[in-house]
């Protein structure tokens, strides 16, 4: 399928706002308790930042949806013809991912919500434990579309995009498999969750950049000129 040439361009800026998005409501949300913490700390945490939580959920929420249409227009334009099952396990995979990010983030702000009214202690942390650990999930499905792109982009996509794509899917990998309470794994804010995150960045601004560049169809320059 060829994708209308100002198509690609709106995809390569959304993914550019997808990282602005991404990287803000990182910073913004901040390092959120851990697995082992008490209700009262989490009850805590929540109340002191609950602005800040709220926005960067909120910022995450655009940026998933600025995801899903990047990956949709990479998987309608970057793939060969013959790879449409990669294409189209990209695209799910996205989508999976950005309702796990949708889905996960709408709970924790209504947790946050609801730790401004002093809930019970193991309602609360129950809650929260569920909402941190969906967050892996999401990881996983972005690993299964990287990999899709790296079995099926050979040939129709730039090489280094093809090891890029290959080296994201180990990334997050070990994103979705960090559950942990404390350390590299730790689900809410380890190390692997950290080079999960830079690593879909980074695939992000590269796709962008090579859809910005992705010449127009000849068909179409030699129709502008009718046309005009």
């Amino acid at each position: 399928m060829t994708v209308n040439f100002s198509h690609r361009r709106l995809a390569a800026l959304a993914g550019l706002a997808f990282v602005v998005l991404l990287i803000g409501g990182g910073v913004i949300h901040g390092s959120s308790p851990g697995l082992d913490a008490t209700a009262a700390q989490i009850a805590s945490y929540y109340r002191d930042h609950h602005s800040a939580v709220v926005a960067s959920l909120l910022m995450a929420t655009i940026a998933s949806v600025l995801l899903l249409f990047l990956a949709a227009t990479v998987a309608a334009d970057l793939f060969a013809p013959e790879r449409r099952v990669a294409a189209g396990t990209l695209l799910a995979s996205i989508t999976a991912a950005s309702a796990v990010a949708v889905l996960s983030g709408g709970v924790e702000i209504g947790l946050a919500q609801t730790a401004m009214h002093s809930p019970a202690p193991g309602f609360l942390r129950g809650a929260y434990v569920v909402t941190v650990s969906l967050y892996p999930a999401g990881y996983l499905f972005v690993a299964l579309g990287m990999a899709a792109v790296a079995l099926g982009g050979s040939g129709s996509m730039p090489s280094w995009f093809v090891w890029l794509s290959a080296v994201v899917a180990v990334l997050n990998v070990l994103g979705g498999v960090s559950v942990g309470h404390s350390g590299f794994f730790a689900s809410n804010d380890g190390g692997a969750i950290v080079f999960a995150g830079a690593g879909l960045s980074v695939w992000v601004l590269a796709a962008s950049w090579i859809l910005w560049r992705r010449p127009q169809p000849a068909a179409v320059l030699k129709a502008e000129p009718a046309a005009s």
